[in-house]
């Protein structure tokens, strides 16, 4: 999956990407579930914005999940 796949506002999308680096960049597993949790807020505050659609949201969830659970398994190694 890619944000860039997904229509969004351009502002929206800058700080999608944004978020998605600091959870694939975090240098520990504490600071990745920060940043996994700041990504889940961002998403929840776009959803009661209703800025972008259901199906874009619920991608990007899925999207910022998967990259905080990848980026705690490599912590933990």
């Amino acid at each position: 999956m890619n944000l860039d796949t997904y229509p969004m506002p351009p502002n929206v999308r800058k700080q999608a990407k944004r978020l998605l680096d600091q959870i694939q960049n975090s240098d520990s597993m504490l600071h990745c579930v920060k940043c996994g949790a700041r990504a889940e807020g961002f998403v929840l505050g776009i959803q009661t914005l209703e800025a972008i659609s259901a199906d874009t949201l619920e991608n990007m969830d899925i999207l910022f999940s998967k990259a905080t659970d990848a980026r705690l398994v490599e912590l933990s190694r």
